[in-house]
């Protein structure tokens, strides 16, 4: 533990500015977001710390004053010498000598302003300069104080980029103060919620995330169309000018969003065009789209959009023709199959790229989604699913029923629903009521995926089972009994029952 408070009180006068009663514990590696209105005790809680206002309560901490690192809202430095010599002073270096000095300053677009006084310094150009002096000394913990105040967006863009990539990996702490909720997402993992001197909660960002704003929430405008739209919804305290739903559910996110575009979109004359994207379709409801105003190209029915769904094969050939490796040959076993009917099979467009700079075949899918996923959807327990899995898994095709799936991956009811699911992410390829593993790579994933369960055993089975019917056909004595002593082997666990 760094520090620890307990029943901490800070009064000026009459008017009490702080009273914390619970322990609040600041531990090794914590990345801490205050966060509350103007007034709610955030800049005198650091004061308190630092041992810059009295209070009365107890403060712990195992680090030397040193050791703890502070920007504050308002810095105050000499103004005798050009604030190069100040930097070089505190940090105890030489700025041609430092590297990582001299790239701070450069991120930070300072170098023009070393040979400056202090005072002669704009508002964020003095919150840069604090910045990075606090950046460089690296401290086991630092309070950041209404750290992006005075900066302009495109430069807190990037300082929130800086403080992410400088504490990634280490385990100093850091206690950031913030309006901004966006700042402290990226980086705190922990919140505390002051609000005019007391302590509304303290805990795990996500935690009180769940326990405050339910699943999700839907931010919106405060306009008077969307003023009709919240009716029946819960709304949180917000902003005049904001309308913030919490969501306790998908179920409800979903409609609250769909409520949002149909008021956006439908029947509107000023709407000339609308083009959204998505991975799955729209969202169904019964049978119907919950946006039927919308015409839909999918993996199932990609229509006249399907030549760009992936690479087209002569697109893949033009490919070919200006790099040497790998060949067409190689590229259709292992990217291509994804069925578009009239206008030919489909190559997976990322895959082929990678292919070609790597001057490599082999599975990049795990790349973008892994196979965490895909073996997440595979082992629910429905009826005939696994079945169905080997038997794509032997190069067959899976008979498939894909009307009944509604579009959402919370509430798969079959397995007919599962292999749509997967035929919509890309796993599988899918024409006239059948779906199939479309090439190599995606044969991979399934392999690896099963690899992980109790799966194997069965998939090497049945593999076998087909070389074996295959040999037989071809009369082919020695191979017929090569494979007939592996089968036996392998099924050695199962020959005995009961002692029988």
């Amino acid at each position: 533990m760094l520090l620890k408070i307990e029943n901490l009180t800070v009064r000026f006068g009459k008017y009490t500015a702080l009273d914390i009663s619970e322990p609040i514990c600041i531990e090794k590696g914590d990345r801490i977001g205050i966060i509350g209105s103007n007034g709610a005790g955030k800049s005198t809680l650091i004061k308190s710390i630092l041992g810059l206002v009295p209070y009365r309560g107890t403060i712990r901490s195992r680090l030397k004053p040193e050791e703890i690192a502070t920007h504050m809202q308002f810095n105050e430095y000499t103004d005798h010498v050009p604030v190069r010599y100040i930097m070089e002073a505190v940090l105890q270096t030489h700025i041609a000598q430092n590297q990582e000095l001299r790239d701070l300053i450069d991120y930070f677009e300072f170098g023009d302003c070393l040979k400056k006084k202090y005072s002669k310094l704009s508002g964020g150009q003095k919150q840069r300069f604090t910045i990075i002096m606090i950046l460089m000394q690296d401290a086991p913990l630092t309070f950041y104080d209404e750290v992006t105040s005075g900066l302009d967006f495109e430069t807190r863009q990037k300082l929130v980029e800086k403080l992410v990539e400088w504490y990634q990996g280490k385990d100093s702490s850091l206690c950031m103060v913030s309006h901004y909720y966006e700042e402290l997402e990226q980086l705190a993992d922990k919140l505390l919620i002051l609000d005019k001197g007391r302590v509304i909660d303290y805990g795990y960002r996500e935690d009180l995330f769940q326990k405050y704003c339910k699943r999700a929430v839907i931010v919106l405008d405060a306009s008077e169309k969307n003023q009709k739209l919240i009716c029946g919804y819960r709304r949180l305290a917000s902003p005049e000018h904001l309308i913030v739903l919490s969501c306790a559910s998908e179920k409800e996110e979903q409609e609250i969003f769909l409520d949002f575009l149909r008021l956006l979109f439908k029947d509107k004359e000023y709407i000339e065009l609308v083009y959204m994207t998505g991975i799955l379709p729209v969202k169904k409801y019964n049978t119907g789209s919950a946006l039927n105003m919308f015409q839909e190209f999918t993996m199932l029915e990609p229509k006249k959009l399907a030549p760009y769904f992936g690479f087209t094969e002569n697109e893949v050939k033009e490919l070919c023709k200006k790099h040497e490796a790998p060949s067409l040959e190689e590229l259709k076993e292992w990217y291509d199959g994804y069925c578009a009917e009239e206008y030919g099979n489909i190559y997976n467009p990322r895959s082929v790229v990678e292919a070609i700079r790597e001057q490599k075949c082999r599975d990049y899918w795990n790349k973008t989604g892994g196979y965490s996923e895909l073996e997440e959807y595979i082992t629910q327990d429905f009826d005939g699913l696994k079945t169905a899995i080997m038997q794509m898994l032997t190069g067959e095709s899976a008979e498939v029923n894909v009307l009944g799936f509604s579009n959402d991956l919370n509430s798969f009811q079959n397995k007919d629903e599962i292999i749509t699911a997967l035929i919509h992410l890309g796993y599988l390829t899918y024409s006239n009521g059948k779906a199939w593993i479309p090439n190599k790579e995606l044969a991979e994933e399934f392999t690896n995926s099963i690899k992980k369960m109790s799966w194997g055993i069965l998939t090497k089975l049945l593999r076998q089972s087909k070389n074996l019917l295959t040999a037989t056909q071809n009369k082919e004595a020695d191979v017929v009994a090569s494979f007939l002593e592996d089968i036996h082997d392998d099924l050695q666990e199962f020959k005995e029952y009961n002692n029988e």
